[in-house]
């Protein structure tokens, strides 16, 4: 029989990886499984704090019962999403504690109980709707660890003072009203992070005062206001990282103001998360490492982009770095990137599977490479040594240099088979150093704080 800590610890560590496997998993579900195994397993459940820790109520969720979960954490942080108003009266007893708190809805009367007290823990808000704007004396006015708020759509008065809000440095607006912006930045005078902003909230063109260093913005096409205007409103020139989702052309011109010499340029693909949609984006990196990255749900766009950035915007170039992702060979059907590629160093090649790894017909004249990288854009892929080998004699043969100082493989495996020596012999006198990595192909510039 496993002594209590260690089969504690085992059943927090199967929580944390089944919420990490399936993120709208319920987090209750492992520890009240475990707790019908047997009587040990049931006590051992019981008595360890973190598994009650992290609560999610998708469906209703009685207050007795949220109650008495949350009487099993004793004194650890708690995270709690999607509670309704019938908790408030429970989540005040316990608001000194929360961490994380998400709510769905909540009335006046029931927001003035819930978060009336001081939350000392607490370091992200999310309300997704309230009938009345935040009250006075909104989480005691001390909250002095927050750093993330989701606003609902009836946040924060005019006039009215929130010390509780002064440390918050990330805003998700996506909910709130077109005119938040000026009130949020007088409220949350340290605010960094403003994602899920939209053309809506253009709703003047006077500057709005900021300290904004990283910008994730929607170009809804049906609004009458214009997201160039919002960027103007936020002064987009000063913005290390901006992201935009669907950009109209007059909008991308926009971003691209101010930004230094192009040095890193990629061309993406991924896969939406539980929607199975791709997703493409374009992102450019400036000698000061300032970043544009425009998002799009089809490829067409996205690649008529890519090919249009060097001719018809006011950009300058002097690349070093290079990425594309374009599985299934799609390079090969579309129209050529006109990229001066001759100063890059570094080239990254997403692929899908094993049957994407070829080179795309655009590499040719690059002298200057140092560094290749080749990664798989999903799940892990096996390639064959003898696959991988002539690979890279073709790119070696195109760019008209040999050997290559690093070859790196990211989430790719290579396969043992009879002819893998004949593989890994070509590949040592093409590359002079290999390496193996678990690292994603993600873009830098997609914000995920929130």
């Amino acid at each position: 029989m496993l002594p209590v800590e260690i089969l504690g610890d085992v059943l927090g560590r199967v929580q944390a990886a089944m919420r990490k496997e399936w993120s709208d998993s319920n987090p209750l579900a492992s520890p009240i499984k475990a707790s019908l195994v047997c009587t040990h397993w049931r006590a051992v459940t019981l008595t360890t704090p973190l598994l009650w820790s992290v609560i999610t109520c998708r469906r209703y969720c009685p207050p007795d019962l949220l109650s008495s979960f949350l009487r099993r954490t004793r004194n650890v942080a708690l995270s709690l999403y999607y509670l309704d108003k019938s908790c408030s009266y429970v989540i005040s007893e316990y608001l000194h504690r929360i961490r994380v708190f998400c709510v769905e809805n909540m009335e006046d009367v029931r927001l003035s109980v819930a978060l009336g007290r001081p939350a000392p823990l607490l370091e992200r808000l999310e309300l997704q709707e309230c009938t009345e704007r935040f009250p006075f004396g909104f989480l005691g006015d001390h909250v002095p660890n927050s750093r993330t708020l989701v606003l609902p759509r009836q946040s924060l008065r005019q006039g009215v003072q929130y010390p509780a809000l002064r440390q918050v440095t990330a805003v998700d607006v996506r909910l709130s009203d077109p005119d938040i912006l000026p009130v949020l930045f007088e409220q949350c005078p340290q605010v960094t992070t403003i994602v899920e902003v939209a053309s809506t909230h253009a709703s003047h063109q006077d500057l709005i005062p900021n300290r904004i260093q990283a910008l994730h913005a929607v170009d809804y096409r049906d609004s009458q206001a214009s997201l160039s205007v919002l960027l103007g409103m936020l002064a987009h020139r000063n913005i290390a990282t901006i992201s935009l989702y669907a950009p109209q052309p007059h909008t991308v011109a926009t971003a691209l103001e101010g930004l230094h010499v192009i040095s890193y340029f990629r061309v993406s693909w991924n896969m939406a998360p539980y929607s199975y949609r791709q997703r493409w984006w374009i992102e450019l990196v400036d000698e000061r490492g300032h970043v544009r990255t425009f998002h799009f749900d089809d490829m067409d766009p996205a690649w008529d982009l890519a090919c249009r950035l060097k001719t018809d915007f006011a950009v300058s170039w002097s690349l070093r770095s290079f990425s594309i992702a374009l599985p299934g060979g799609l390079h090969q059907e579309l129209p050529t990137l006109t990229y001066n590629l001759r100063a890059v160093e570094s080239i990254s090649i997403g692929i899908a599977s094993a049957d994407d790894l070829d080179v795309p017909h655009f590499i040719t004249d690059c002298p200057a490479i140092r560094h290749v990288r080749v990664t798989a854009l999903l799940n892990p892929i096996r390639l064959s040594a003898v696959a991988l080998a002539e690979f890279m004699r073709e790119l070696m043969e195109r760019i008209g240099q040999r050997p290559l100082a690093v070859l790196r493989l990211d989430n790719v495996t290579l396969e043992v088979t009879p002819e893998s020596a004949d593989g890994l012999s070509l590949l040592t006198t093409l590359v002079q150093t290999v390496v193996k990595t678990n690292e994603a192909w993600e873009s830098a510039a997609v914000l995920s704080v929130l």
